[in-house]
Order: structure tokens, then sequence, then C-alpha cells
């Protein structure tokens, strides 16, 4: 199909920008239209193609729904899909050139002064560490002395105090990772305690934070020390099977079957990509279900308050209205307590009640999300933008970025608890303004 050969151009055009900008030093300047690029091609050109021709089902055609995509819906969507990475890929360049031209219209103002965060120093290094190791011990306790507060599900009504405290030892660990320990290996031990955690207890979005924590921890070091792409592409996969294990180990608990892990590993690596696309990564089934509710739902961009009522628990606002991913999986397809992805583009018609509408919606996400990119790439701040990116594109939904608030809180109360309670303490390494930003 022609369409087919379209959308990979523009794909590729796009991840060789990207790819280009990486081995330039300025991974940031494309890293979101890259992140963008690679989710289009993974979880929607891919399983579209393989749903064409019967090698995947689809959730709509198993609920009955919606029947699975033919050949001419792919074809058309190709299309679709071409053009709103094209747009993706333009807004992110107008908004770096933008950003580059007042980023040298300052200097040539102050010529005698670097502007970026990584020439300005600042003592926080003692703050800064002791935030960590703060946020790490508040989460342990909380975790292990709070009932369990599923932050990553959709169909959670929001736990209030809980989330945001579990959330502290995803966040400080996050934070160690980035700091590459502080250079004390020991402190390695915290990490992959924490991964093993998480793994064992069937959690896969807690994971992508600390790969970008890993990403661009290294990205800071010197050039020679930067992780190689080949690594990264290596990585993706590997990660993709990870998360199939998970899914499948959380199920299998779940439904009582009583496999072995063993088991378990055997029948995901058997057959890893219906493993990899069965473990919950429906965003083509959401994106064509989006487009097949627009005109029976009657949502509005208010759905985006949610970002911040979610944190309300439903026991102080009992009629506090659920995700619009998880009332309308449960209204159309009988789902209970979760949502099916909706994808970006699917919410953002949803909400803005139009195809058109979606598209201007999705160029002010864009532009912000690399606005603040650029505005953040040398602080930790960064990790938590590109994980807003990374869900948001996946799933659609404004839980994505609840989410990332959840964890983003946290870090700024606490660090900002430790510089009150201790003015005048500039022990430590000299830091940056923006690391923890």
């Amino acid at each position: 199909m022609i369409e087919t050969w379209i959308f990979a151009t523009v794909a590729l055009v796009v991840m060789t920008r990207t790819i280009n900008a990486y081995r330039a030093g300025y991974w940031y300047r494309h890293a979101t239209s890259g992140i963008i690029a690679m989710l289009y091609i993974a979880v929607l050109a891919i399983p579209g193609l393989l749903q064409s021709r019967g090698v995947l089902t689809s959730k709509l055609a198993d609920a009955g729904v919606l029947a699975p995509p033919g050949k001419p819906e792919i074809a058309s969507l190709l299309l679709e899909w071409a053009l709103q990475l094209g747009l993706v890929a333009v807004v992110e360049q107008l908004v770096v050139a933008v950003v580059r031209r007042h980023e040298s219209a300052q200097s040539r103002r102050l010529p005698h002064e670097r502007l970026d965060s990584q020439t300005t120093p600042f003592v926080v290094g003692e703050h800064y560490r002791r935030s960590v190791f703060t946020l790490i011990g508040i989460g342990a306790v909380a975790t292990l002395v709070l009932p369990t507060a599923d932050l990553t599900q959709r169909g959670e009504g929001g736990n209030g105090l809980a989330v945001l405290l579990q959330g502290c030892l995803l966040s400080g660990v996050a934070l160690l990772v980035y700091n590459r320990h502080f250079g004390r290996r020991h402190l390695t031990g915290i990490t992959l305690g924490a991964a093993a955690l998480l793994i064992m207890g069937g959690v896969r979005s807690p994971l992508v934070i600390l790969i970008i924590a890993v990403v661009l921890g290294r990205l800071r070091s010197s050039a020679d020390d930067r992780l190689k792409l080949g690594y990264i592409a290596a990585g993706l996969p590997l990660f993709g099977v990870v998360g199939a294990f998970m899914s499948a180990y959380r199920g299998n608990i779940a439904r009582g079957q009583g496999l072995s892990n063993a088991a378990i590993l055997s029948d995901v690596l058997s057959d890893p990509v219906s493993a990899i696309y069965g473990a919950g990564i429906d965003t083509l089934d959401g994106y064509r279900f989006s487009e097949m509710v627009s005109n029976q739902v009657a949502a509005s961009l208010w759905d985006f308050s949610k970002i911040v009522t979610t944190f309300i628990p439903r026991s102080v606002w009992p009629t506090k209205p659920p995700a619009l991913s998880v009332s309308l999986s449960e209204t159309f397809l009988g789902y209970e307590a979760s949502g099916m992805y909706l994808s970006p583009v699917g919410y953002l018609r949803l909400v803005g009640g139009s195809y058109t509408a979606a598209l201007v919606l999705l160029v002010v996400i864009v532009a912000l999300l690399v606005a603040g990119l650029q505005r953040y790439k040398d602080g930790f701040a960064s990790c938590y933008i590109l994980l807003a990116t990374f869900r948001f594109f996946l799933g659609g939904d404004q839980f994505d970025f609840y989410y990332v608030l959840a964890l983003a809180i946290p870090v700024g109360v606490v660090y900002l608890a430790l510089r009150r309670r201790n003015p005048n303490t500039t022990t430590g390494r000299r830091s940056t303004v923006g690391e923890l930003r």
C-alpha cells in the first residue's frame, strides 16, 4: 500500500532527525517528536497492519462492538497518522527555533554570562541528597504501612495522601538513578531492589521513569560515557517482553491460574508479539473506538480539570466523575474498573468535539511539552516531561498528566521543606539551578 510507504517515510524522517540531534549532543531538541514517532509505529501502525491481516485480535471485535479493521481502513488511518506525525514535527521545529532565537538574543544582551542552567552555580548539594533519601524513606514507610494505592490504575478514583506518599519511593529512586547514585556504587542495591519489587508486583508504568532517568543521567555525563544508540534500540523490545511478563504475572494471580513464573515466561517467549500487544496495549482499538463513539459523548475541555480533581478521594467527593476512558469503557464495552487507552488524538477528539479540534489541541499539547523540555533540559524535571509525553501518546487521557503530577508534587514539597528548615546549609558538591526542577 502506498499509504504504508507514506507513513513510513514521515516516521523515518522524524526518527532520523531525532537520532542526528542525539548524536550532535542536542537530544532535547527533537526528543519529543522521536518518542511520539516511536509510539505511533509501535502501538498504532504495527498493530493496525497485524490486525488487518488477522495476526492480532481486536478487543473491540471481542466485545462485539466493531469488526477488526480491514486494509482500506488501515490505509486511511496510516494517512491520518502521517499527517499527525508531520504536524508534531513542524510544531516542535517552530518551538525549538523560537527558543533558540530567544536564547541567542539574551546572549547578545549579556555577552559575559552563560544563560543555561549548567553554568549557573548554586549550592544545593546537601539539600539535594537529603531530599532524595527523605523521599525514599517516606515512600518505603508509606508502602509498607498504608493500604496499597495503585497509582497506575485509571479506574482508581484517587487515594489522596496515600498516592502522594507512596509515589515518593518511585521519585526518590528515579532521582537516585538520574544522579548515578551520587557516585556511590553500594546505593545501586536500592535501585535494584525497587525494580525487583515493581516487576514482581506486576506494575509496569513505574519502570518507564526509571529507564528515562537512566538515559538522561548518562546524557548529563561526558560524550564518551553516554548510552550508545544500539543499547537503547536493543532495550526497547526487551522492555516490551518484560512488560508482557509482568502483565501475564499479574493476570495469573488475579485469575488464580496457578502458573509458575517459568511457565509464564515460556508462554511470553513462545509468542512475544502477541504477548506484548496482548498486555494491555490497546491504543489502536482506542483510536477506532473514540471515533465510533465521538457523536455519542458529551465530553468537554473541562475533562482536563480531572488532572487535579483525581487527587480527591471518593470518600470526600462520592459523586466525582470517573476518568473518561473508564466511563466509556464501562458504558460501551462492559469493563468494570479499568479503561481502554483512548489514544491521544482519540481522547482529544472526544473532549474537543471534532477531529479538527483534536489537531488544534494536539498542537497546543506538543508545543507545551517541547517548550518545557527546552526549558528544563538540564534538570530532573526533564524526566517528568518525557514521562508525560510517553504516557499520553501511549494511552491518551488526562490521567497520564495526573500520574506525572502525583510523582512530581512530593519532590518539590520535600526539597522546599528541607531548604526552609536548613537555609544556611552549604556543604556538599556544587550543583545547578534546575536540577530538581
